[in-house]
């Protein structure tokens, strides 16, 4: 019964174009074939939340994911490797894993004890990384479902968490303006990235494992020197908040957008020099990803996920269509 009235509930959501509260996130298949949202309704029934997965070639609904628990707010999501596996952070301190093949829930990660913000796979596949408001980044095996570690922070909450791309590495973005960057293999915290002022909202590594670029409430997009910790480029993003940012697959560049004009702003990795203005979609930007051939962003508005062409910032589509 549950289960029918979730799926009712999902058609309506598609056909009326709504996600009362918002769609959090949204994440490419590895293959760009597909991709993924995240989104919450508030319901009679309590708080319903949505993940979906959408053909990129025609915006066509491609599966629904479906868990029991559905009274709580996705706040993330993620790909493994291999795009057999869809993670979810969510509100009521759990982490969905589903089977991105048939929709189906395939375990509940559970031991954080607010809710969790952010959800990051290790290069290999094998094992999670999770942020959350209870001031802890936990490891998790995905084989196993079996908490690995737990990094306790200070005063913060962890925003936002990444592994490096050699899985050496977990970087987070934390509530107090702060980077850190700690050991994976032991949980030894390595540096700090002492610079902005507010929290940090997104992070994001180079391919090449050099640079890392924050984006922070304090308005300001940051590139590091990963080596040293040192702060290379720092400049003014948009006028409220920068709530993503993103590198393109082959480091050349970045992507940034934020709660000010909406606009989504394409730069030199190297320099942080803007190439490029994407007009984008709404004047909130909560979150904006590359697609693993670098030739398109996808933008979450309240509604949908907007894809734009990256070499001309033309407009593809709006998924869901309507």
């Amino acid at each position: 019964m549950k289960k029918m009235l979730f799926l009712a509930m999902t058609f309506l959501v598609l056909c009326q174009g709504m996600f009362a509260m918002g769609i959090t996130d949204v994440a490419f298949n590895p293959d760009g074939r597909r991709v993924a949202l995240v989104g919450s309704e508030r319901t009679d029934q309590g708080i319903f939340t949505y993940m979906m997965e959408f053909n990129t070639s025609d915006g066509e609904l491609s599966k629904v994911f479906y868990t029991e628990y559905l009274d709580m707010t996705g706040n993330s999501l993620a790909y493994s490797p291999n795009g057999r596996i869809i993670a979810v952070g969510a509100s009521n301190t759990g982490i969905f894993l589903f089977d991105s093949i048939t929709g189906n829930s395939i375990n509940r990660l559970l031991g954080h004890e607010e809710s969790v913000r952010s959800v990051a796979f290790s290069p290999d596949g094998s094992t999670l990384v999770s942020g959350a408001s209870d001031n802890t980044i936990r490891l998790w095996n995905i084989a196993s479902g079996r908490e690995i570690r737990i990094i306790r922070v200070d005063g913060a909450s962890a925003n936002t968490v990444v592994f490096s791309p050699d899985g050496k590495s977990i970087f987070a973005g934390l509530s107090d303006g702060n980077i850190k960057q700690w050991n994976a293999e032991n949980g030894q915290e390595i540096r700090t990235f002492i610079g902005h002022q507010e929290n940090v909202n997104s992070i994001a590594i180079r391919s090449d494992g050099r640079t890392l670029v924050s984006g922070s409430k304090d308005t300001y997009v940051k590139l590091w020197d990963i080596a040293s910790g040192r702060e290379i480029v720092s400049f003014f993003g948009v006028e409220y908040a920068v709530n993503s940012v993103t590198f393109s697959p082959d480091g050349g560049t970045f992507a940034y957008g934020g709660t000010g004009d909406g606009t989504i702003r394409i730069c030199d990795s190297i320099t942080g020099r803007e190439i490029r203005r994407i007009p984008g979609a709404s004047g909130l930007i909560m979150c904006i990803k590359y697609s693993p051939d670098g030739r398109t962003i996808a933008q979450t508005t309240m509604n949908s996920i907007v894809l734009w062409d990256v070499a001309s910032g033309r407009y593809i589509r709006s998924i869901p269509q309507r």
